[in-house]
């Protein structure tokens, strides 16, 4: 049942009719009555929720239902990193309070180190607050995760590559040691690209001869 309703929950999510979401609230509900203390299908149903309230007339009871699983599977499993995923979503998305979002991302990354998702989105987090620093260094271990050239979980991912995105904001914002320290980092995986960053970062700078 759980399984079900995560491949249910996943159709919704990838674009599909509101049908799918309906159909994963209820295999999670049945497999909670099945196994009450099952904490995964406690976050499924917590997505489940969440995703209600965007198309339902109730949404702030239906986001009140979903915290309420979520603390719930977090008593169960406090190690069960899928809670503060959901928490750091609905910080980030429901509510836009990014502190507890990153937050909530980081102690994500900390129970799954291998969460590349989680580090991108604290990325993500730091680049729209300006703070360019901490974003490289998140996307960075996002990076050396997965290897892609991409910003994981960031917007139009596939438009926006770590070396010519990150590189181009520190730039604009005059930190131009700031982003030729970065592109020093994704010298290993990309130097053809990184190279001819560090060229552009020379020539914004004035420095012709570099």
């Amino acid at each position: 049942l759980y399984l079900s309703g995560k491949r249910y929950q996943r159709q919704f999510f990838d674009g599909g009719d509101t049908l799918y979401n309906e159909l994963a609230y209820r295999q999670f509900r049945e497999a909670l009555e099945l196994e009450p203390d099952y904490a995964n299908a406690m976050v499924g149903l917590a997505w489940a929720y969440n995703s209600k309230s965007y198309y339902g007339s109730k949404s702030h009871l239906y986001n009140d239902s979903a915290l309420l699983y979520i603390d719930h599977a977090i008593d169960i499993n406090p190690n069960l990193s899928e809670s503060y995923v959901f928490l750091g979503f609905f910080y980030r998305y429901d509510k836009e309070d990014v502190d507890k979002s990153i937050n909530a991302f980081k102690m994500a990354a900390e129970l799954n180190p291998n969460d590349f998702y989680s580090l991108g989105i604290i990325g993500e987090s730091y680049i729209d607050e300006k703070k360019f620093d901490m974003a490289s260094e998140y996307l960075i271990k996002a990076f050396k995760i997965n290897h892609s050239d991409v910003i994981p979980g960031y917007e139009n991912a596939n438009e926006l590559h770590i070396s010519n995105f990150i590189s181009q904001l520190m730039c604009d914002a005059g930190m131009f040691k700031e982003a030729e320290q970065f592109e020093r980092q994704l010298l290993e995986y990309y130097p053809d690209r990184s190279h001819a960053f560090l060229g552009h970062i020379s020539l914004r700078q004035g420095k012709f001869k570099e």
